[in-house]
């Protein structure tokens, strides 16, 4: 009988989470997208919006949780941030997340202008919904229910694997969960500052108000610039609120230089060295297909939303 060698073991389980995260990704995706064109839900908003929240945040995560149950969990510091820090997590959290969004907006803009039409499904799903319904989704649920699941049930299982391991495959994760290549690139570096947090901490209460800050503040800018097309009056503040924004990144850009080496990265508790898993990920089926059919469903979004 074939006995299980610690580098296979290891390389099954990160292809546990792989396949669990994957039929997350599909039972968040694809069953709403089936349920809502049953007669009797097909064209009522409400209760679409029932189904795929349902979907997304109930029925999704328990799949994901009894996939990578078996998996041992790790300790964490329980290091709560301090007011001074958290301030300047956020300060860090805006620009980072913003100067992603330039990044993504260069690379849709070089795409267009090689004839390539895409469209922003996240957009177009935020103008079609009533501000306290987005308020209440992306300010209120979004933030708690997607820090328990990658920041808490996701994040304890990639703890013993080690921090640089557990930041990368959670961070990803968040960044491809969200199925659009506009979102892919801020949500995954938001993923990889918020799983460093949470490492530290072992405090999602963190987590979860700096996601909720960063939410609601993109939906203010966005009423406030769409306020501006019809009062021109509120343009001073429109401009001041652009110089804000700048001034976040700079800051942010900073405090990464200031704080990127500080950072103490917590091995392993495996038998194994942080190289050893991150080279073991690629020999993972499961985390390879998660990536390639995630960025696949991420890419094909904007062209046929």
């Amino acid at each position: 009988m074939h006995e299980i060698t610690s580098h296979e073991r290891l390389r099954r389980d990160l292809g546990r989470v792989g396949w669990g995260l994957l039929l997350f990704f599909l039972a968040a995706q694809l069953v709403p997208t089936l349920v809502v064109r049953i007669p009797g839900i097909a064209g009522h908003q409400t209760l679409t919006y029932l189904v795929s929240y349902f979907c997304i945040y109930g029925l999704s995560p328990l799949l994901l949780l009894l996939l990578i149950h078996p998996l041992p969990k790790g300790e964490s510091p329980g290091l709560p941030l301090s007011r001074r820090a958290f301030g300047r997590a956020m300060v860090f959290c805006f620009g980072m997340s913003y100067l992603a969004n330039y990044v993504t907006l260069g690379l849709m803009f070089l795409m267009e202008a090689a004839g390539l039409a895409t469209t922003n499904p996240m957009e177009s799903q935020i103008n079609a919904l009533p501000f306290w319904l987005n308020f209440l989704i992306a300010g209120v649920s979004a933030p708690i229910f997607e820090e328990l699941i990658f920041r808490k049930l996701l994040l304890d299982r990639l703890r013993p694997m080690g921090d640089r391991a557990a930041i990368w495959i959670s961070g990803v994760a968040f960044g491809l969960f969200h199925m659009n290549l506009y979102q892919f690139f801020y949500a995954t570096l938001l993923g990889l500052i918020f799983a460093g947090i949470a490492l530290k901490t072992g405090k999602i209460h963190h987590t979860m108000l700096l996601h909720a800050g960063i939410n609601l503040f993109s939906l203010l800018v966005g009423e406030l610039a769409s306020y501006a097309n019809d009062h021109p009056q509120v343009n001073l503040l429109v401009s001041l609120v652009g110089m804000a924004v700048l001034a976040s990144v700079v800051l942010a850009v900073v405090l990464f230089k200031q704080y990127y080496h500080t950072y103490r990265h917590t091995p392993p508790t495996l038998p194994f060295t942080t190289r050893e898993v991150l080279l073991t990920l690629p020999k993972a089926v499961g985390i390879w297909v998660l990536v390639l059919g995630a960025l696949a469903g991420s890419i094909a979004t904007i062209f046929l939303a």
